[in-house]
């Protein structure tokens, strides 16, 4: 994005006015005679080189001028546009972190709920073994090895709800880890090509200044327009997380 050296920098007038004429007299000759070598006449002399000298003093200072309006509104268009990437990657984190901590709670819900499930069939199971037992007039209850039976069938119940509800942990983890990941990712190339417009227009602005030229026409600074697609899919990724229910396999008999 170099400068465009349009009329401003090709038709410029100088505010200097010609240098001022030195008038030189010659005296007059002592020769006698009316029409003698030495009669009196006059010369006009210019100082070119302080017309020119000051003329290009001029254009340098207009030059420097120009620069230093330039440099300031590139710096301006950076920061603006620098800080709203910067909100569009803030504000994708936090959705980020919204998606993933609503994805957590409902991890742990299905487990705890899965995790009452097997205790409610665990004792479902001893009660209702009683009963037939009772009903059976067998009043000596279930035996110790069945009692044992039971409780080991909880517990297998709940280590597999356990090892579902981690391994949904992980997963969800993992997922929210790729999606930011892939966040700053996109916003590392936006800062990045957002820092190559800066550095062409600074140097199209030294390039006019060396040039003597009060140019500053260098375009404009814009987001790189994958930006928001690319957060916007880590959104999308980040809410597509399903986790695997849990289950208690203990049932009830």
């Amino acid at each position: 994005m170099y400068a465009k050296h349009g009329a401003e920098g090709a038709s410029y007038k100088p505010k200097t006015a010609l240098p001022t004429q030195q008038k030189t007299t010659t005296r007059r000759s002592s020769s006698s005679g009316s029409s003698g070598s030495g009669s009196t006449g006059s010369g006009m002399g210019i100082d070119w080189a302080a017309y020119y000298q000051s003329l290009s003093d001029q254009a340098g200072a207009a030059a420097d001028a120009a620069y230093e309006n330039n440099m300031a509104r590139i710096s301006d268009m950076y920061n603006r546009v620098a800080g709203n990437i910067g909100s569009n990657y803030d504000s994708t984190v936090g959705r980020l972190n919204a998606a993933k901590n609503k994805a957590m709670k409902d991890v742990n819900a299905d487990a705890e709920r899965s995790l009452r499930q097997a205790y409610i069939n665990s004792e479902l199971t001893k009660k209702g073994l009683n009963q037939r037992l009772s009903a059976m007039d067998y009043n000596g209850g279930a035996t110790e090895a069945t009692m044992a039976e039971l409780a080991n069938q909880y517990s297998r119940s709940r280590g597999g709800i356990n090892t579902t509800r981690n391994s949904n942990i992980a997963d969800l983890n993992e997922n929210y880890a790729d999606n930011l990941a892939n966040a700053l990712q996109a916003y590392n190339n936006a800062m990045n090509n957002l820092e190559m417009q800066r550095i062409q227009m600074e140097t199209a602005a030294e390039n006019a200044r060396a040039n003597g030229l009060a140019s500053g026409d260098f375009g404009g600074m814009t987001m790189d327009s994958g930006y928001i697609a690319a957060l916007q899919s880590a959104l999308q990724n980040q809410s597509a997380y399903q986790y695997d229910p849990s289950q208690a396999t203990n049932d009830y008999i």
